[in-house]
C-alpha cells in the first residue's frame, strides 16, 4: 500500500466533516417537518384529553352532590384527574368553582 500524504488525510477529514454536517442538517429538517405535520394531531389529542377530563370531573361532582361522598378508589381517581386538569391542562373554570363549593359544604 502507498503512504498517505497530509493532503489526503486533510481531504478525508474535510469530507467526513462535510458529510456529518449535511447529514445533521437533513435529519434536523426532517424532524422539524414531522413535528410540524403532527402539530394539529397533538392539538386535537390535547383537546380530547381536556374534554374527557372535564366530563369525568363533572360526572363525579354530580355523584358527590347526589350521595354526599365518593368511595375510596373513586375518590383517589377523582383527585388524580383534578390535579391533571389543574396542573397539566391548566383548567380553571366552573369546575374549580364547583370544587370550592363542595369543599365549603364539607363534601370534599
Amino acid at each position: 500500500m502507498g503512504e498517505l500524504t497530509l493532503n489526503q488525510i486533510r481531504d478525508f477529514i474535510l469530507w467526513i466533516v462535510a458529510f456529518g454536517t449535511a447529514t445533521f442538517t437533513i435529519v434536523k429538517a426532517v424532524k422539524t417537518a414531522i413535528a410540524k405535520g403532527f402539530e394539529p394531531i397533538e392539538k386535537k389529542i390535547d383537546e380530547v384529553d381536556k374534554n374527557a377530563t372535564k366530563n369525568y370531573l363533572v360526572q363525579q361532582i354530580g355523584e358527590i352532590d347526589r350521595n354526599g361522598y365518593l368511595d375510596g378508589a373513586t375518590r383517589v381517581r377523582f383527585y388524580e384527574q383534578l390535579q391533571h386538569y389543574e396542573k397539566d391542562l391548566h383548567g380553571n373554570s366552573y369546575i374549580h368553582d364547583e370544587i370550592e363549593r363542595l369543599k365549603k359544604e364539607n363534601k370534599l
